[in-house]
């Protein structure tokens, strides 16, 4: 039987084979840079990206020249990204917490462990903010989930020096109940058609997510269900202002797949 463990890293690195035919990915960082910019973040800046993931953007960032440090929650995704960050040539330090002792470091310790007021920009992407409580879960319990956001951005706020950045993303809005082909990627050898399924029920605020595949030489479907709780507009931009965050806008990156929201400090 396979693990939840095993579960989450099989549905992770699924997805982030199953992204890259959905995002273009240089228009993405090409976006992101100009907004950075347009913020008055340069390369001697200092940026968190505290939902490291993979690696993305951080390792792609760092090798444009920003200041950028990576974070997860998930020990196996830091393995990912340090082995990925290996091969694309990015620079070590941006994993100066693990070097320090640091393994992983949950949303709840960001303040304690990265020092109040400490950087320019945060990045919270990949709709990472709404699964606070629910990744990894197999049954998750979502009626803590806008108390942990709330939390998680209290956090956010507190590492950002005064006039810092945050930016952070979620869910399309109207992203109701769907299914998109994603096609064909090749994933550890196997050759994978991929669909996506989606089924946000906006009374309850729970969102539904399955990946679904079907192995192109064994006929073989798997499907990887995932629950998280349903952050929409209506409730995210209160939550920004409840923390302390002024001058909250939308901007949704170029050939990005969910609605970014900027935030100032």
């Amino acid at each position: 039987m396979v693990s939840q463990l095993d579960f989450d890293m099989e549905l992770a690195e699924l997805w982030d084979a199953a992204s890259g035919k959905l995002r273009d990915r240089d228009s993405y960082l090409d976006s992101l840079e100009g907004l950075l910019r347009s913020n008055g973040i340069t390369e001697e800046n200092m940026l968190l990206d505290v939902a490291g993931g993979f690696g993305f953007p951080a390792i792609d960032l760092s090798n444009r020249g920003y200041q950028v440090l990576y974070l997860d929650g998930s020990p196996g995704m830091l393995e990912k990204a340090m082995r990925n960050a290996d091969l694309e040539g990015a620079p070590a330090y941006i994993f100066s917490f693990q070097s320090i002792g640091y393994s992983v470091v949950p949303w709840q310790q960001l303040g304690d462990t990265v020092g109040s007021d400490s950087f320019d920009a945060l990045l919270c992407t990949g709709n990472s903010l709404p699964y606070a409580v629910s990744w990894g879960r197999a049954d998750p319990d979502l009626s803590e989930s806008k108390n942990q956001i709330l939390m998680a951005l209290g956090q956010f706020y507190r590492v950002l020096n005064e006039g810092g950045m945050l930016f952070v993303d979620k869910q399309p809005e109207v992203q109701n109940c769907d299914v998109e082909e994603v096609g064909e990627v090749k994933l550890n050898g196997e050759r994978l058609y991929v669909t996506c399924s989606f089924n946000n029920d906006k009374d309850r605020r729970i969102r539904n997510w399955t990946l679904s595949t079907r192995n192109l030489d064994t006929k073989e479907v798997v499907d990887y269900p995932s629950q998280g709780y349903l952050l929409l507009e209506d409730e995210l931009l209160p939550l920004l202002k409840e923390t302390g965050f002024r001058e909250v806008t939308k901007h949704i990156l170029d050939g990005d797949i969910y609605e970014g929201f900027v935030a100032v400090k």
